[in-house]
């Protein structure tokens, strides 16, 4: 368990320094509505650091297979890579989720 504590930081690191976005390191938020629909709580939840260890090695091998399928079939794998996230978006919800408490 240690070892693997251990290279999940790691590998997060890497991806880190080449510029991945990790909202994982976002609390989940979980919102409570009334029979209406309307919020009525907002609640957050820390993931258990194993849920994190478990996280980063799925990265690790999905990383690892799509590279593997690129390799062998350059001209035919599709590769997704996903756009900056937009910071109007999240400062938005920043807003709407400070209204509510």
């Amino acid at each position: 368990m240690i070892n693997l504590q251990k290279f999940a930081r790691i590998l997060k690191k890497q991806r880190e320094i080449q510029g991945a976005v990790d909202l994982a390191s976002l609390d989940e938020i979980q919102i409570s509505l009334d029979g209406k629909s309307n919020p009525t709580k907002i609640e957050t939840h820390d993931d258990a650091e194993i849920h994190q260890i478990v996280a980063e090695w799925m990265i690790f091998a999905n990383h690892s297979v799509a590279t593997r399928i690129h390799k062998k079939f350059p001209s035919g794998a599709l590769l997704r890579k996903h756009p900056y996230p937009n910071q109007q978006n999240f400062e938005q919800l920043k807003k709407t989720a400070e209204s509510k408490g």
